[in-house]
């Protein structure tokens, strides 16, 4: 197979069936008639079903697929779902009767009766007062817990836990070059890309590789064997290659083994993301200032651990930045109200409007700019970079997939600091 083809597998749909099943059979021993258990409240309906029902209603067109961009599609299901009554299936069974006969005789075609007149009008205009709430707990905070069998019986033995991905995977080895420090990662030969050719540390390597390329092709040259000397049998199976984006790793931990080389004492890696981004502002000479403090994650990692006594004495972020007062901080998940300035005033309940600027972080970057991204977006984050603009938001347009915002462009209301969500899903403003 030579391309991997696009939506669910089989294998996924027979095990969606199966929890489906199971789900309803649970919920069926919980919710049932009082006076008789055989009679339950719960109906099932098949997402075969639920695809017919979208059809008929006008909610979908007859041979368009069904569209998983947008999170909203989840309660346009559920609303369907809840619109199919019992009875419906005898009057669905007579549509498709009439259906048949329509195709044969060219009789009038049928039409399905609606849950009520203006229903597929409803329904399709959901999405523009829809909010979707991104819920993104903060478990770092949390302790490890657990009981312990003990001498004098079960003990709860409490400690410090890292909750989150500290940084990524791969080690960085380091090499100097003409005075400077670069860093470089090994690879399997199979799995590099063309433009990694350039990045080959050991020139004779690369040279080798090169020449396999230029002779067969790159995709050839990948799946046979490229030999560093074929008389002898000896092939080349990995390959250092400089990682230029790499110029500032972090320096966990020593080796056990130590270089006479200081910078080669270190295991390097990169980090998977930043713990939270504290934000400071503040208005000098009648302009509003912004500066940044990154927390990564093993910084937060440390600061939450028992033992090291900061959470009770310290916050997590400095209360000023080179003069500036401490305004919030925000985190993967942070939800927020875009504004186009300061000191725009908005209706919280105008949901129409809100709907359009409510987005969530989605990326902290180490250069003090923000990756958001539109709370109803369901697209995967390759798809979503594609898209990615700049700038501040401007009253009136329509949303963008993924903004990149730079401080000076962050006017926002934030979650926690300016507005909070209740359980049904309202805005309460909090000053």
């Amino acid at each position: 197979m030579e391309e991997v083809p696009e939506g669910f597998a089989r294998r996924q749909g027979a095990g969606i069936g199966l929890v489906g099943k199971y789900a309803g059979l649970y919920l069926k021993s919980l919710f049932h008639k009082t006076d008789d258990r055989s009679k339950s409240n719960v109906r099932v309906v098949k997402g075969a079903t639920t695809a017919e029902y979208r059809k008929m209603w006008g909610i979908q067109d007859e041979y368009e697929k069904k569209s998983r961009d947008n999170h909203v599609h989840h309660c346009i299901d559920a609303i369907t779902i809840a619109c199919i009554d019992p009875g419906e299936y005898n009057a669905t069974a007579k549509y498709y009767q009439q259906l048949e006969e329509y195709e044969r005789n060219n009789a009038n075609k049928p039409t399905f009766p609606k849950p009520w007149p203006t229903f597929t009008e409803d329904i399709k205009s959901i999405q523009q007062e829809m909010l979707v709430v991104h819920s993104t707990p903060d478990n770092m905070p949390k302790r490890a817990r657990k009981y312990v069998r003990t001498a004098n019986g079960k003990k709860l033995a409490q400690g410090d836990s890292a909750r989150g991905s500290l940084h990524n995977d791969t080690y960085y080895g380091a090499i100097e070059r003409d005075g400077e420090i670069r860093y470089v990662v090994r690879k399997e030969l199979r799995s590099i890309k063309e433009n990694d050719v350039e990045n080959i540390v050991d020139e004779t390597v690369k040279e080798k590789v090169k020449q396999a390329i230029a002779e067969k092709g790159f995709k050839k040259a990948m799946e046979e064997d490229i030999f560093m000397n074929e008389a002898k049998g000896i092939k080349i199976k990995k390959v250092r290659c400089f990682t230029p984006s790499v110029t500032n790793p972090l320096h966990i931990r020593s080796h056990r083994d130590m270089s006479l080389r200081e910078y080669k004492r270190q295991y390097h890696v990169t980090l998977d993301g930043n713990y939270c981004m504290a934000i400071y502002e503040d208005e000098v000479k009648g302009k509003m200032k912004r500066t940044y403090e990154i927390v990564n994650m093993i910084d937060a990692a440390n600061y939450f651990k028992d033992s090291s006594g900061l959470t009770k004495n310290y916050p997590i972020a400095p209360e000023t930045k080179n003069g500036l007062k401490y305004r919030c901080s925000v985190r993967t998940g942070t939800q927020i109200i875009l504004l186009q300035s300061d000191d725009e005033e908005i209706n919280l309940n105008d949901l129409e409007d809100i709907v359009r600027r409510f987005y969530y972080v989605a990326v902290m970057r180490s250069d003090g700019r923000i990756v958001l991204r539109y709370s109803q977006d369901a697209r995967d984050a390759t798809s979503l970079k594609k898209e990615r603009k700049s700038g501040a938001y401007k009253v009136g347009e329509q949303y963008r997939s993924e903004i990149m915002l730079s401080l000076s462009d962050f006017h926002a209301l934030v979650e926690g600091v300016d507005f909070k969500i209740d359980a049904l899903g309202e805005i309460k403003k909090l000053k």
